[in-house]
């Protein structure tokens, strides 16, 4: 048997019924009838087991496993809770009970896997093994699904009393007991101070469970390291610890884009998240108004607006869009020296920027005759401000109209200036644009957001019309780096920008249209409550504008999959940015605090059993808690959390 057995064997008067899931559905070869006909029998406190088995015959006939459909009968009525004194009386094996707390346990481990491991192999189960078997399958699913999520079996509810504390302890399940029993590297009960009979597959167990926490303390001591020591010589980095907010994974990296932000971020103290952003929202603005697909009767370019947020200039905004210009300002010269603008002070001087050429007639002593007042043909304009609460200040002003400008731009739609009087020539000062291709590229705080964003932003459209990405720094770099050599990355996307620009419409791949069909719902519902719910509520429109620009920089004119996987990456990350930017919590700790709002009061345990069931780290569980109680959205007393209001 496959699981830990106690030296010290006593007799099991009893066991507590195991939970199973009452169902109508033909099983085991037996109809819901003989089933249920079996319940009412075995209720009878009356009959004997052979007057049972004889009244099944006569309704029946010959029935080949009337044990087996007795059991059936029997695990019926205990899903039914009936009285305990029944089960116990039943013939039911102990080890149905360990059985079933190990499926129980893996259920809810798989439930919790993302898309990227959902698809882990695992050994067959199979009901009709022995139950030896059974167990044995079972434990190896555990083990291969805690590996997945890397994550340690659940913990003791407290350190207990004996067994070696300084190193790992696994838990195993053993015959005749309710609850899992901690063991450490000895096959010690920490709680009891019992010795177990070790198994081969409980010292599997151990070995797997030393051997992890021997990588965690390797894992911990290079963390110190890097913290404390400067790597390389000539260049020398630190790694900054994590700061608080959304949770950065370089696996959002893709493509050529990923490439370089991974070969700028070796020796650049700015997020790569902002990096990243930057660059595809540049590239974008230098591909032009060409490329496009439609939602509805809309069509949609690749121009984007984005908002790179941090705590202050420490954050090294600004660090990190100067290393990804110097890649840019080789691909396009003009595009960087001459549609690369900021400083607006009015919704009159964005458009003149892109005016259309117009011809006016003029009179000159009583003789009209057209005049050409021209324009520009660029139609390209990356605004690009180091401080974005200018925009907001100047989308703030009613009379500027700046923000529907603003708006009708990241739209493509025609932005036109209709004022009245002329210039000391004679000409109109009315202006207009009908294909405008208008990006956003600005830096700013959390508080210099929330305290400039124009009045309504949440609720006219102008607010969600950004992606909002949170950074800080990530390293400190004394010396900088090295000079990078970029001449084979500016030769490829030269080459990637002509065939861009000779794209329209970009259309899916049939993968990728399930994907889309699939997800499009969650998109457009599915987003954060409140304020960033609101600030995030174009994410369909935005995960495939970013979906197009990683087709073209792969030099498809369809998207794929990968695109929009990659798509969906980034703008999770940027979300969650705009529920930290907004809220000032993550995700995570507004799950927290709803959990608790709904049942009004838990202590910290009930939040880490109940809640995580165990399955996150106990750290992660205690800074969140402890965040929402510096920010007044969770009130503690004594070892009780509630929720403010409640």
């Amino acid at each position: 048997m496959n699981v830990a057995t106690s030296l010290d064997t006593t007799h099991i008067d009893s066991v507590d019924a195991p939970v199973q899931t009452s169902t109508s559905v033909i099983e085991d070869g037996w109809s819901e009838a003989q089933v249920q006909k079996a319940v009412e029998l075995l209720n009878d406190d009356k009959a004997s087991f052979e007057e049972i088995k004889t009244s099944l015959a006569e309704t029946f006939g010959d029935i080949p496993d009337v044990d087996g459909l007795l059991k059936k009968g029997q695990s019926k009525i205990w899903s039914d809770e009936v009285d305990a004194r029944i089960a116990a009386a039943a013939l039911i094996d102990p080890r149905l009970e360990v059985i079933r707390k190990l499926k129980k346990g893996n259920e809810t481990v798989l439930e919790s896997l993302d898309e990227d491991s959902a698809d882990v192999v695992l050994p067959e189960f199979d009901e009709a093994d022995d139950l030896d078997t059974q167990i044995r399958v079972l434990n190896e699913i555990q083990s291969i699904l805690y590996k997945v999520v890397e994550k340690e079996p659940p913990l003791p509810p407290d350190p207990g009393t004996f067994g070696k504390f300084n190193g790992p302890f696994v838990v195993v399940n053993v015959v005749g007991e309710p609850d899992p029993v901690f063991i450490d590297v000895d096959g010690v009960d920490i709680y009891k101070g019992r010795k177990l009979a070790v198994t081969p597959w409980v010292q599997k167990k151990i070995d797997e469970a030393c051997k992890r926490h021997a990588e965690d303390w390797l894992d911990r001591e290079q963390e110190k390291k890097e913290a404390l020591v400067y790597e390389g010589d000539e260049y020398p980095v630190r790694v900054l610890p994590s700061q608080p907010g959304p949770k950065w994974s370089d696996k959002v990296l893709y493509g050529i884009a990923g490439e370089i932000v991974r070969k700028v971020s070796a020796h650049c103290e700015s997020h790569p998240a902002g990096m990243l952003l930057d660059f595809l929202v540049s590239f974008g603005s230098i591909v032009g108004r060409g490329p496009y697909f439609n939602i509805g009767a809309t069509q949609h370019f690749t121009n984007e607006f984005m908002c790179r947020v941090g705590d202050s200039s420490k954050s090294r905004k600004g660090t990190g869009r100067d290393a990804i210009d110097d890649v840019l300002k080789y691909i396009d010269p003009k595009w960087y020296a001459d549609r690369v603008t900021s400083g607006f002070g009015s919704a009159e001087a964005i458009i003149s920027q892109i005016k259309d050429t117009t011809t006016e007639m003029r009179q000159v002593k009583g003789v009209y005759s057209p005049v050409v007042v021209r324009g520009v043909d660029d139609k390209r304009l990356y605004i690009r401000e180091g401080e974005l609460a200018s925009i907001f200040v100047l989308a703030g002003k009613t009379e500027s109209r700046a923000d529907i400008v603003l708006r009708d731009g990241w739209d493509g739609k025609a932005l036109r200036n209709i004022v009245k009087g002329k210039t000391s020539e004679g000409l109109s000062n009315s202006a207009k644009c009908e294909a405008p291709h208008l990006s956003i590229s600005g830096d700013t705080t959390i508080h210099e957001l929330r305290r400039k964003m124009p009045t309504g932003s949440d609720e006219n459209g102008f607010g969600n019309r950004f992606i909002y990405v949170y950074v800080y720094r990530v390293k400190d770099c004394p010396l900088g780096g090295p000079q990078l050599d970029w001449s084979k990355e500016i030769e490829k996307l030269c080459l990637i920008l002509r065939r861009a620009q000779q794209v329209k419409h970009v259309n899916m791949t049939g993968a990728a249209r399930q994907w889309w069909v699939s997800k499009y719902h969650t998109l457009e519902h599915d987003g954060p409550d409140g304020v960033a719910g609101k600030m995030t509520a174009r994410a369909a429109a935005h995960v495939r504008r970013i979906a197009m620009l990683y087709a073209l920089l792969d030099m498809s004119e369809e998207i794929d999959t990968v695109h929009f996987q990659a798509a969906k990456k980034l703008w999770d990350y940027c979300a969650e940015s705009a529920v930290f930017i907004f809220g000032g919590v993550t995700s995570e700790q507004l799950r927290i605090q709803n959990w608790i709002g709904l049942r009004q009061t838990a202590t910290y345990k009930q939040v880490r059993d109940e809640l995580y069931h165990r399955n996150k780290p106990v750290g992660e569980i205690k800074n969140d808690l402890a965040t929402l109680v510096a920010k007044n959205l969770l009130h503690l007393a004594g070892d009780i959390y509630s929720k403010k209001g409640v």
